[in-house]
Order: structure tokens, then sequence, then C-alpha cells
């Protein structure tokens, strides 16, 4: 028996593991991280919180599990998945639509549509508020946590900054409303806080409790060794093989278990053991056929070419996977949307690094270079030129917030990164007005 890992009892089983969706609380593959305990915490103390991250790492059977937890605690909740109401729907029927959800779940004995029409003097978010600070906290005497799910659907709406307005507004009045003390929300999506208000003279979006869902370590993965191989010590062996390639994404890492515990129950030979993940992976993830079908894949390029920023995006990934080393900033937009996408994450130290090794064999070199971002793959792994869509004058230097790095004859203007020659870095001299970086191995990006 290794000494690495606890015994556990295993036995080749595909419908062991959950690709996709929601996993059922009764679903055996969910695998509970640190973020689990963190959220249920801060739900308990009444803290509003927001889980905002990138697609398929797990939010909604977070949100589930944690619902269910909750009831341990007196706590009483409703799930809102605003996809379920549309994006189509006029302002009235998207906010009766949450209220519909919200008196259903919580079996309220309340006529909302005509308390609604009742009302009809009043704006429509302004009765969203009453609902939740008069009716529904009058109806139920225990605390309620309002799970807002799919928050990134309302990106597309004109009218949403009032919602978010009002969420903010009914926090801020904690302090002359205790009963609004026992009323938490908690936002979850693929976004960024600063997505959700698009008015850029109203106030951002600045409160709550921002819970990092981050991807599987091997410690919390080894229950995924259960469906995995006829036995514990080969199991195990199997998925750290799989973590080796998925590095605990969530979805990946549920998806490439499935395919392994498929022929671990049809195929199993013990003398593949060692090759046997790379060869599945392989077919499944990195063929022409692979790439394209699969829908995490799919995502992550489509958003990458798409984006309006795609340039910009497409010239820092690119660095990222260069090896530059460059500090995460959560206020820069850039970085925000790449990590948004899901194709890197930032490291312990806080740098930017490709998020797991099946995104680094899709989106590769040849990849970039087929996709507008040329780079030389010369012999000590650095670009000689990056060229995006997007370029800038030097005449435009004297205005925007610049970086130099001499050493690596190297600029970035904004987030756009630029290779310069000899005779530019004379002109450029000329042109500089801020500062020069001073390590000619690392970037640092001006937040936004």
């Amino acid at each position: 028996m290794n000494s690495d890992h606890n015994p556990i009892q295993s036995s080749p089983d595909p419908d062991y593991y959950v690709v996709g969706g929601t996993l059922k609380v009764s679903d055996r593959s969910y695998v509970p991280r640190a973020t689990d305990q963190e959220l249920l915490d801060n739900l308990i103390n009444g803290e509003y919180c927001y889980v905002l991250t990138t697609r398929q790492m797990g939010k909604s059977s977070l949100m589930v599990r944690t619902a269910v937890k909750l009831k341990e605690f007196n706590i009483r909740s409703a799930i809102i998945d605003l996809t379920s109401i549309g994006t189509s729907v006029g302002l009235e029927a998207w906010y009766l639509g949450q209220i519909r959800r919200i008196v259903r779940q919580l079996r309220l004995n309340f006529d909302y549509l005509s308390w609604w029409r009742e009302n009809a003097s009043f704006s429509e978010v302004d009765r969203y508020s009453m609902f939740i600070s008069e009716i529904l906290l009058e109806k139920v005497s225990s605390s309620v946590v309002l799970f807002i799910d799919e928050i990134d659907s309302t990106l597309s709406l004109s009218y949403t900054d009032d919602f978010f307005a009002a969420i903010r507004s009914l926090y801020n009045e904690r302090a002359i409303n205790s009963e609004l003390e026992r009323l938490t929300f908690v936002l979850l999506g693929v976004a960024s806080p600063s997505d959700l208000v698009k008015a850029v003279e109203r106030t951002p979006f600045n409160i709550g409790r921002r819970i990092e869902l981050n991807d599987f370590t091997l410690e919390e993965a080894k229950p995924l060794a259960a469906g995995l191989a006829p036995g514990s010590d080969q199991a195990f062996k199997l998925l750290k093989q799989i973590i080796n390639w998925t590095a605990g994404h969530p979805y990946l890492t549920q998806k490439t278990c499935q395919i392994v515990a498929q022929w671990a129950k049809e195929s199993w030979d013990t003398a593949q053991v060692d090759k046997i993940v790379e060869k599945l992976v392989q077919a499944t993830f990195l063929t022409k056929r692979g790439k394209y079908n699969d829908n995490n894949l799919h995502f992550v390029r489509e958003r990458l070419l798409r984006e309006s920023e795609s340039a910009e995006l497409l010239n820092l990934y690119s660095l990222i996977r260069q090896d530059r080393i460059i500090s995460n900033k959560d206020r820069n937009l850039t970085h925000a949307r790449l990590k948004l996408i899901g194709i890197v994450k930032a490291n312990n130290s806080g740098i930017l690094q490709v998020r797991n090794r099946i995104y680094s064999e899709v989106f590769h070199v040849d990849w970039l270079n087929n996709n507008g971002v040329k780079i030389d793959d010369n012999s000590t792994g650095s670009p000689t030129s990056i060229q995006g869509v997007q370029g800038y004058k030097l005449d435009d230097l004297s205005s925007a917030d610049q970086f130099i790095n001499i050493g690596h004859q190297f600029i970035t203007i904004g987030d756009t990164f630029i290779t310069i020659g000899d005779k530019g870095i004379n002109m450029l001299r000329k042109a500089i007005i801020r500062q020069v970086v001073r390590s000619i191995n690392t970037i640092n990006i001006d937040d936004n």
C-alpha cells in the first residue's frame, strides 16, 4: 500500500462521475473544497457573498450543497437561476420571475400578482425591494439566503443596473433596519464585479465577500479515485496522472476520470496504467475532433477569439505561455477577462500561468500563430515578434501609461504588447514620460 494516500475502496465505474451540469446532493463524485466551508461560514454570519469565476468550476453544485447545509442552521434559502427567466423578457416580467420563484420555493402564502398590481405606482425595482424587505422578511421568521445564479445573463440586459443598486441598498440599509440582517444575497456567475453595473456614472457593485473557487488539489480530489480502477493503489496512480493533465479543473477532471473509468471497466490492463491516461487525454481532447467538440474547449476558444478585446487577450496569453513573469492584477481588465475565460489563473505567488496542461497543449504556439499572434519560437523560448489586430502609433505614447523593458526590447502600451528594434528604442526614449521597468525579466502591467 502506498504511504502517500489513504486506502480507498475502488472499482471501475464511469457512472460515478458527472460531466457538466449541476451535481445533485446525492452524487458521489462531488469534491468538497475549502471554499465549501468558507461560503457556509460567511452565510451563517450574514455576509453577502459572490462566487464569480469561469465556467464549469462547480459554482452551481456548490450552491445546491450550501443551500442544503443551511437548513441545519435553520436558515432558509431560495435559488433563482436567471437563465430560466430569460433575456428577452421585459423589465416587469424579469422581476416577477424572481419573485415567483422565491414565493414558490419558500412556500409563502402570498398573492404576489395582486400585490404587484396594487403597488403599480412604484417602479419595478422599488416593488422588488419592497417585496424583499417588507413581505419576505415578514413572512419568514428565520434568516434567508437568496442565491442569484447565472448572473452573467444580466450583462446583455439594459435595465439591470437598478437591480444591483437595489441589492447594494438593501445591504446598506442594515445600518438603520436590523431586520435586513436576516437577509443575505449570493451572486454566482461568469462575470467580474466591475461588469455588473454597466453605467460608468453609477457606483460600482462593491459589496460582499469574494469567494474564490479554485481547482481541486490532489488531496481534495482523492474521493474521485473510488471509481477509477480495481484497487486503491492503481486508482490513486491513475488519479495523480489525471491531475497532472487537468491541474484539478473540475470539469476536465471529472471528464477524464470518466473516460479512464470506462477504459478500466472494459479493457483493464495493469501493464498500461503508466501510459493510459496520456493516451486517453490525447484521444479525447487533443485530436482535431476533440479540440472542437469538447464544450469547455469550445467556450475558451470562442471567448478568446470573439471578445471585443481579443487582440489584447491573445497577446497577454501568448506572453504567459512563454513563461513571462506577469503579476496578477485583479483591477486590470485584461487580466480579469483572461481569468474569466479560464485559460489562465494566478498561482500561489500571484503570477499568472496557463491553467492546465490540456489548455497548454490545445492553445499552443501554432494555434496563436494561426490566430493573428505571430511568435517566432526560437531556441530561448522567447518571442521575437508579437502582432495583434490592434496597434498603436508612437505619438500615442505621450498620453499613455507605458513601460519599457530594454533588456528584451519589449514594450507595453496599456494592455497591448509590441516588440521593437534598436531604432525603435532610440525613438521611444524621447517619448517615455512615466517610468522604466527595472527588471528585464518581469513585465508589470499597470492597473486600468
